[in-house]
């Protein structure tokens, strides 16, 4: 019960990673239109927020009603109780997630833009420079994020087409997910 515990806690947890992505965009954002730090940070801190609550509200709405008792070999973070509910939210964060992937693109394009101008001044030159190499080293964790939850969405794509919902079904889906 346990380990199930630690296991629902993690799952519950890690899609947050997506609102991350979406807040540091939004920085990126913010940065290239020139808003002050002030303002970036009281949006940091929503965003960081916004992950929190949005962990907690998923984990209970997605695993409130699954059954703890009992010790299990093997305990999967999608069981029948929770299926549609976590396959929904998994189309979910990979559209997030490319959405995410093409405003980083559009970020960076439009700062090297800016950069290329040549009219900004010794400050804002840094700031974008920075925000280039940032957007740089970021863009390669959205996009490995985004194969991830592809990679989720055609797994249960093809379970969904073959229409299979047995025990075995359950199991083999649950260890294709968690490799």
């Amino acid at each position: 019960q346990e380990l199930c515990l630690g296991r629902i806690i993690g799952s519950t947890v890690l899609p947050s990673i997506v609102v991350a992505h979406i807040g540091i965009t939004t920085q990126q954002a913010l940065i290239m239109f020139g808003v002050n730090p002030l303002k970036r940070k009281v949006v940091s801190r929503v965003i960081l927020a916004l992950s929190i609550v949005y962990a907690i509200v998923y984990g209970i709405w997605t695993y409130l009603h699954e059954p703890l008792d009992g010790v299990e070999a093997y305990c999967g973070t999608i069981t029948e109780h929770s299926e549609w509910r976590v396959v929904t939210h998994i189309y979910i964060l990979f559209m997030l997630d490319i959405a995410t992937v093409i405003a980083s693109l559009v970020v960076r394009s439009l700062t090297k833009k800016k950069l290329m101008s040549g009219r900004l001044s010794v400050d804002e030159k840094f700031d974008h420079s920075v925000n280039v190499h940032v957007i740089v080293n970021t863009i390669c964790a959205e996009a490995l994020h985004a194969i991830v939850y592809f990679y989720l969405f055609v797994v249960y794509a093809i379970g969904a087409i073959l229409d299979q919902h047995s025990e075995w079904d359950h199991y083999f889906q649950n260890v294709l997910t968690n490799v």
